[in-house]
């Protein structure tokens, strides 16, 4: 299955640019550079979710809470694995 097109736009947007690091600027410039980057990928019509559901995997010292977004219906689709990292600002 092919990427998603704006999925894969952010992808080529990011790898094309040389940044500094993210610590080295003024918080307004990396929150604009933040919403520059993610804006074109998130805009337009949400797709629907089908189901949404909250399962724990076995971690080394305790669960790990994890949601997991699938589509309505049977047929197989590629999975996106998203481990935030925070931002603490």
């Amino acid at each position: 299955m092919a990427l998603n097109a704006a999925l894969k736009q952010l992808i080529e947007t990011k790898l094309a640019h040389t940044h500094e690091p993210q610590w080295a600027l003024p918080i307004a410039e990396v929150r604009q550079a933040f919403r520059n980057l993610w804006t074109p990928a998130i805009t337009g019509e949400p797709v629907s979710i089908g189901r949404i559901e909250d399962v724990t995997i076995p971690g080394v010292d305790a669960p790990i809470p994890t949601r997991v977004y699938a589509p309505d219906g049977a047929e197989r689709y590629p999975i996106m694995l998203y481990f935030h990292g925070g931002g603490y600002v």
